[in-house]
């Protein structure tokens, strides 16, 4: 396959999935002279597709004397580019990002070629079989969310004791959430609390009258300066 009709090639299947073919900023036949550019060679009897960054450095993505191989490699690489984005706009806190990542990736590289979405679809299997999806623990989350709704709605009255063993559940499990295993959902869950505690402020209360407000407010700021510290 010459050069010119395997970049028409790779520009007809991406274009299948709906994206824009300048958008791959692709050389063809010719080593980049600058960084952060994707290429494609024929180097004797092998196509290769990689890509130089800013630094300088190459990195051979795929290489294969079948043309099709580096469609697919490109389109692939393409697609997980845009599933990428698409799951950090459609994440699902407690369960394993994978799940959309990898849905996404499927359904548009469906779009493009069936062969091409069974290969992918093994790949992916492997994966799995190697590292298996890890959801996070929703009873956990559900219960914080559930103490949430309820002391939300009793924040106004006098229900003192009901509003401390709202809150000392929150903080009990809020604490046992902070493992490595969940971050998303332990950041999730802090968004939760800072706006109870905006609102809760809004209406008047005294932390240092209602010290239990104060406990969750300072495990809050723990866990943000150890985040932080951790970035």
């Amino acid at each position: 396959m010459k050069m010119r009709e395997l970049h028409d090639t790779i520009n007809e299947y991406y274009a299948r999935t709906g994206g824009d073919p300048r958008d791959l900023g692709i050389a063809y036949g010719v080593y980049p002279s600058v960084g952060d550019c994707y290429y494609i060679l024929h180097h004797y009897d092998s196509y290769i597709y990689g890509y130089r960054d800013e630094r300088g450095g190459d990195n051979v993505i795929g290489q294969s004397s079948d043309p099709m191989d580096i469609v697919y490699e490109v389109i692939k690489n393409q697609i997980a580019q845009v599933a990428t984005d698409y799951e950090l706009h459609h994440r699902v806190y407690w369960q394993d990002f994978r799940r959309v990542l990898f849905q996404k990736r499927l359904e548009l590289m469906r779009l493009v070629d069936e062969q091409f979405y069974l290969r992918l679809q093994e790949e992916i299997n492997e994966i799995l079989k190697n590292a298996p999806y890890t959801d996070y623990d929703s009873p956990h989350a559900d219960a914080i969310l559930q103490y949430i709704t309820t002391l939300k709605k009793i924040i106004k009255d006098q229900h003192y004791h009901k509003r401390k063993l709202c809150i000392r559940s929150i903080n009990t499990i809020y604490n046992k959430i902070q493992s490595p295993y969940s971050p998303a959902l332990a950041d999730f869950l802090t968004i939760k609390i800072q706006e109870l505690l905006i609102q809760v402020r809004k209406n008047g209360v005294d932390f240092q009258k209602y010290s239990y407000f104060q406990e969750l407010e300072d495990v809050l700021n723990k866990y943000l300066e150890v985040k932080k510290q951790s970035e």
